[in-house]
């Protein structure tokens, strides 16, 4: 990290690359901002993509440190949920400290050093790195980098602030004072006690706020979350504000001085989450919020549909709604089917409790919010009807979700697949699938197809999809009746882009003793990350082929795998399979799954010597784990 390439000094200025405007190159490069080895290849192109991929590298460069604090953990999984937070931290955050990360984290320190305070024997690098850093996220720093780098880095506009250390917090505390609170926002996790800084009007200058799994003593004591209503009030030009918890142990409560606080804010607030299962919350007034553009009340156990009525009726603006597991019932869906809401994009309903036993009225819910675009209607009950009318009244839909929707009748996946050309994303887990009627379209923009147990899923429609979707990226067609065309169709195909691919039980794997080719596979699809192929036919030979192929490859499942007609060469031992494989070989290897394998203790810790992200490896007889930094 600390001898980042820059391209050559003669690099012509002129040619095509320097041409392009810089939003144009910072679009292309925003779908690489987690491939840290792809943007370092970026910044060689030339000067105007190494400007852009720098800015990508740096803005958040301790998200390269994996790191063993739980707090790290809630903060990435709850940064991710979050709908108007979710580019903050998309990044994933390994649950094991790495013994690398030491090494990786000083070089981090050392290069930013010399930003800082340049030597002779160490100058000051050409690209002043700390002008890119605008995070920090206190679950992961040092005091010593709190101490030496965050007091030079001026852009810093965002903290995800984790109970940490008592010496880290203070050194948080004090230059958070000399900023003069000027922070567009901020995250807190696990304080029973917020920050006085943060609740002192005048001191704090926030934009958006996010309080998860922070709380009074008691939860359920209105009285005690005065906190909440202070730092609310305390922040002028407040704009997104988030109350949240992932914990069942600590509920935060939501009463009429929250409420009152928010609609001080009625004329800058545009974002509102409020999750709680508290069936006594305060729901009552939101309405007031004129301008809200996101509401999020997903699991809001006090919302009823009354609360509801009244929302969509003052608040017309609404683009992202969220009210999965809430006990609202059809007649909050009927009210909004009579509303023309053209600027809503996002609705979540999924596993709403009262509309798991009442049809879904989608078909009016499409007519009047034509520009939907991502849709939620998971374990709900509707029909085969309402489904169509939904694609085919909502041609700009890029993501629909109907895990283990309720239907009687067959839907028709090509006609959905036809009916949305901008579909990226469709899980049809468990759903019913009508045989073909239709032909497939060529479909550009679809990436991640989710079919797993579906009933009526064969090779008339797996063979066309391949075909036709290019960009497909990952699929999940586990437990269905696809058979060997399907698998001899995939690995035929002249480079896919697959990354995920998912095929456990499939009746391939049941039906016949036939090699499944691992070789092939790799050679069609050398990027996959992710690959599941449990109870295949294969042999040893085969899955190094893979192994050897695919470096990038994450999570390897080959539970029951090998060929037992030809295991008798190992002796009882499954060992050799990974004997002598040559250096960078899946080398960010994290999950290895091995049920079924006689694989001996020496192979288990060989393993993980050879991978150092490895941290879970299934095998016959029971689970490792790799062991904590200080575990004996």
């Amino acid at each position: 990290m600390d001898s980042l390439p820059r391209p050559a000094p003669t690099m012509r200025l002129d040619t095509m690359y320097h041409r392009l405007p810089p939003e144009l190159v910072r679009a292309i490069l925003l779908p690489l901002r987690d491939d840290r080895s792809s943007l370092h290849s970026c910044l060689l192109v030339g000067w105007c993509f190494f400007h852009q991929a720098v800015r990508l590298l740096y803005k958040d460069p301790l998200r390269w440190i994996p790191s063993s604090c739980e707090e790290a953990r809630i903060v990435n999984r709850n940064t991710h949920d979050s709908p108007f937070m979710s580019g903050m931290s998309d990044h994933q955050i390994f649950s094991v400290l790495e013994s690398k990360s030491y090494e990786t984290f000083g070089l981090l320190i050392d290069t930013l050093r010399k930003c800082v305070n340049p030597t002779a024997q160490q100058p000051q690098p050409t690209v002043p790195y700390v002008q890119f850093i605008n995070k920090l996220r206190t679950a992961v720093v040092t005091a010593d980098f709190m101490r030496e780098i965050v007091p030079h880095c001026p852009y810093i506009d965002h903290v995800e602030w984790a109970k940490t250390t008592k010496e880290i917090d203070t050194l948080v505390l004090d230059w958070y004072r000399q900023r003069g609170g000027n922070i567009r926002s901020a995250i807190f996790l696990s304080f029973q006690t917020l920050p006085t800084q943060v609740s002192t009007p005048g001191a704090s200058n926030l934009r958006s706020l996010r309080i998860h799994n922070t709380l009074p003593r008691n939860p359920f004591d209105i009285t005690t979350a005065e906190s909440f209503n202070r730092i609310v009030l305390a922040q002028p030009r407040l704009e997104a504000f988030e109350l949240a918890t992932s914990s069942p142990q600590t509920l935060p409560v939501i009463g009429p001085s929250l409420i009152d606080a928010l609609i001080k804010h009625r004329k800058t607030l545009t974002h509102l989450t409020l999750r709680t299962y508290v069936e006594h919350c305060e729901f009552t007034r939101i309405e007031q919020l004129v301008n809200l553009q996101l509401l999020d009340l997903h699991g809001a156990g006090g919302v009823n549909d009354e609360n509801m009525i009244q929302i969509l009726r003052g608040c017309p603006h609404i683009v992202h709604l969220d009210l999965a597991k809430t006990k609202i019932t059809v007649k909050t869906i009927q009210e909004l089917s009579k509303m023309y809401r053209p600027a809503l994009t996002t609705l979540l309903l999924e596993n709403m409790m009262k509309l798991s036993t009442e049809n879904l009225p989608l078909a009016g819910l499409a007519e009047k919010c034509p520009n939907l675009s991502f849709v939620d209607i998971s374990y709900l009950r509707t029909t085969a009807y309402d489904v169509h009318a939904l694609v085919q009244h909502c041609r700009n839909l890029e993501k629909l979700i109907m895990h283990r929707l309720k239907l009687v009748e067959a839907v028709d996946l090509f006609f959905i697949l036809n009916s949305c050309p901008l579909l990226s994303f469709l899980d049809m887990v468990g759903m019913n699938i009508a045989p073909q009627k239709h032909t497939l379209v060529e479909t550009h923009h679809l990436r991640s197809l989710i079919l797993l147990e579906c009933k009526g899923l064969t090779d008339s429609l797996t063979i066309p999809i391949l075909r036709t979707c290019e960009r497909l990226a990952y699929i999940d067609w586990s437990s269905t009746k696809i058979t060997l065309a399907t698998i001899a169709e995939l690995v035929s195909r002249p480079r896919l882009s697959l990354k995920e691919v998912i095929l456990e039980g499939i009746h391939a794997f049941k039906s016949t003793n036939s090699i499944f080719p691992l070789a092939r596979l790799a050679a069609t699809c050398p990027h996959i990350t992710h690959l599941d192929v449990a109870t295949a036919h294969t042999t040893s030979e085969e899955i190094r082929c893979f192994i050897m192929a695919c470096p990038r490859v994450q999570t390897l499942m080959l539970d029951n795998c090998l060929d037992r007609i030809s295991q008798d060469q190992f002796k009882g031992r499954d060992d050799s399979v990974w004997d002598d494989l040559p250096d960078g070989s899946m080398a960010g290897l994290t999950y290895l799954s091995l049920r079924g394998w006689d694989v001996s203790d020496k192979c288990r810790a060989r393993l993980f010597e050879r991978y150092s992200g490895l941290h879970s490896l299934f095998f016959y007889g029971g689970l490792d784990v790799r062991p904590q930094v200080g575990d004996d």
